[in-house]
């Protein structure tokens, strides 16, 4: 009986995770990026302040701050949360984790920080190899080569053109 009622007090907190997340993806997806980030803060809050921690909870949560913290061109914070980690764990699905390492490419040409970018670029790449989102991997090592090009730094891509070239992917 004790195990019936821990599986029924887990899915209540799983049900209103979801109704809260819920409302932070709808808040975001109405591009009220403000809204959506203290929601998804306020969320990360109370998971952290909880005695257990899902670490899939915790991820989206993460997720949704980022995402919002990129919409509204809070290029420095959103940098400084993808670069951080919390004091427990938490999961981010892998195509998640790969778009959150393209854009902190992005983060990183736009903060200044090139020698950055090839160990993001590479994660990104990883992420979507491994979700077997080839497209994105792709789209990421053309947007790294860009990024190098406009840096002149081309010290820098010889990885990422090398990954185009086994693709038979133009690099120029």
């Amino acid at each position: 009986m004790l195990i019936l009622t821990l599986c029924f007090i887990s899915a209540m907190e799983n049900r209103e995770f979801s109704r809260r997340l819920g409302e932070v993806i709808d808040v975001f997806d109405s591009s009220d990026f403000d809204c959506s980030l203290r929601l998804a803060r306020s969320l990360k809050k109370e998971l952290l302040a909880g005695k257990t921690i899902d670490p899939m909870q915790l991820g989206w949560a993460r997720y949704y701050e980022f995402k919002n913290l990129y919409e509204l061109g809070e290029y420095a914070d959103a940098y400084k949360l993808l670069k951080s980690t919390e004091n427990v764990p938490y999961i981010v699905t892998t195509v998640n984790a790969g778009w959150m390492n393209s854009i902190g490419t992005e983060l990183a040409y736009r903060l200044g920080k090139a020698d950055e970018i090839p160990e993001l670029g590479k994660r990104c790449i990883e992420q979507y190899m491994i979700a077997k989102e080839e497209g994105g991997a792709v789209l990421c090592a053309k947007n790294c080569i860009m990024f190098f090009d406009k840096l002149k730094r081309p010290d820098l891509k010889l990885y990422f053109e090398g990954f185009l070239k086994e693709r038979g992917e133009e690099t120029e």
